[in-house]
Order: structure tokens, then sequence, then C-alpha cells
């Protein structure tokens, strides 16, 4: 039913907030970016880890992935109140982008993928299979700064990354709108290493940030390889935030320290040199910098009160 296509396209991309938003503070953010910040650390830890050279700590890797993730949320904002205009009008039946931010920190892409009538399943949802890479919107970053976008009309390889990410957003997407009829997510995907007991070499994480984070929850999925062109499953399902956590201080989180999902959402909320305390669900405080999102832990949690 096209109910259901019109619920995809939603969650990709309401519930944003405005561009003005994303002033000279957000830019300036992360000056002289980390060339660590492309580090593919698997943020739950039931999932293997990819080695990285160097002795890093899991709270550095975290909060590495979600500076990475806050500037992926970032980019997303920036292309579709941009880089969409530049396109001009298209007759799509239905469209997602996909963020990638490059290992340096310093530039970036969204990828519009878009599905005509024709390409449409006959329930009116898309199929990952038959997508159409359409808009290319290249950025560089600190500045943040929209290039001159690009259009193309070919298809994705069945079964390759850009194809799983599409499933994998396709079944977050619908997974979320059967547990909140009406809510709408900004959806980010990556590409994994398999956790034990999962077949396949391979996984993608979905990262559900919810549009209005004071009525709905944060979520974050981790999707399996269907074969070939089939759909995969749901492997796990977490919620790093709970409906309006963010709107009470101090931020409560429910689980024991903060996520790489809380790093981006702690970066959209304050500014460079300040600082945001956090307790876990254990009454242990964190403190998230808010320049490039470290994380430590605050032997000092009075001064968070």
């Amino acid at each position: 039913m096209k109910n259901s296509r019109r619920s995809v396209l939603l969650v990709m991309a309401c519930g944003l907030p405005a561009l003005s938003s994303l002033g000279s503070t957000a830019c300036a953010r992360g000056q002289g970016a980390d060339p660590r910040l492309g580090y593919h650390h698997a943020a739950s830890s039931g999932l293997a880890k990819t080695p990285a050279p160097g002795d890093r700590s899991e709270l550095e890797a975290l909060g590495l992935e979600g500076y990475r993730l806050y500037a992926m949320e970032r980019v997303l904002k920036l292309a579709l109140g941009r880089g969409l205009l530049r396109a001009g009008p298209t007759t799509a039946a239905a469209m997602v982008p996909v963020a990638l931010v490059d290992d340096g920190g310093r530039s970036a892409e969204v990828v519009f993928y878009r599905w005509f009538e024709d390409d449409l399943l006959r329930d009116g949802s898309y199929d990952p299979a038959r997508a159409r890479r359409w808009l290319v919107v290249p950025m560089l970053l600190l500045p943040d700064r929209v290039l001159e976008v690009e259009q193309f009309n070919d298809t994705v390889e069945v079964g390759g990354n850009n194809h799983r990410k599409l499933q994998a957003i396709k079944i977050a997407a619908e997974f979320g709108e059967r547990e909140w009829p009406g809510a709408h997510w900004r959806l980010h995907a990556q590409r994994e290493r398999s956790p034990r007991g999962v077949l396949g070499s391979k996984v993608t994480r979905v990262f559900m940030f919810a549009g209005d984070s004071s009525r709905w929850p944060d979520l974050e999925l981790v999707v399996s390889d269907g074969k070939r062109a089939r759909m995969g499953d749901i492997v796990t399902v977490n919620r790093p935030h709970e409906a309006g956590i963010f709107t009470r201080i101090p931020v409560q989180l429910s689980r024991e320290f903060p996520g790489a999902m809380t790093v981006a959402r702690v970066l959209e909320t304050i500014s460079v040199g300040e600082v945001m305390h956090v307790r876990g669900r254990d009454g242990t405080w964190w403190r998230i910098d808010g320049d490039k999102g470290a994380i430590r832990r605050d032997t000092d949690g009075a001064r968070a009160r």
C-alpha cells in the first residue's frame, strides 16, 4: 500500500531542525579533524571489532564513532536542505538518502537512491534491488560547504554493500513504523563484520535518530544479510535513548555508559569548548567533550548536578 512507501520517505526526511541551527558553531567544531575518525569500531560489544593500528580504549573508539555519526547527521540535513534544491524536481515515487563521511572527516557525500512507479512492489513499497542511484551531493567539511551535485541513473549491484544498506534501512524503517506508528527517524547504515552465530561475513548496523526525540526513542538495529536478493533479518534491537531524556538535565541513560549515539546527540546540543555530563544507569557520571566527543569518566560527579 502507498502508505507503506510514504512511511519510509517520512522516516528519512521529516523532523529535521531548521538549517539555521547548523551555524558557525557546528561548522567550527572539530577543527583539525582527527585522522582516526574512520575507525570502524563495532558499537555494541556483541559484534566482532575491526582491528585498528595503535592502542585505543573502548571509550575513545566510541567517542570517534559518535563524532562520525554527528557528522553524518549534519551532512544529511545539508543535503536535504540544499542539495535537493540544486537538483530540481523529480518524478520519483520513492527516495532514500544515504550519508557517507570519509575517514579523515574532511569530506562527505550523500547519495540519493530513487524508484519510479514501475520499480515498486505490489504493496507500493520499494524494492532495494531495483534502486537507481540518482543524485550525489558532495561536501567539504570544517567549514561545511556543499559542492556541485552530480546526477546518475545507474542501478545498484545486487548483494553489494549499497544494496545491503538499502535493505537494512527498509527493514529498520518498517520495524519503527510497526512499533511506533506515525513516528519518523533519520537513518544511517554502516556495514560491519558479523557477530558470532550470525550467518554470513557481514551485517548492517542501522542508527535511527528520532525526528522528535521528546516523543520517540533513538534505536540501533543490526540486520543480517539475506541470500542473494532476499531481505535479511533483524539480529538485535537496542534503545540507546528513551524518549525525552535530552529534555531533562542531567541526562539519565538507560545503560551504564554513553555510546556513539549519545555522543552524536550531545554534540548537537552543546558548543565547542563546552562539556556535558551524563549519568549511567549505575549512577556513574560521564563527561563528553563538545569539540570531538571525547568520553571520560567523571570522578567528581557532584559538579554535574
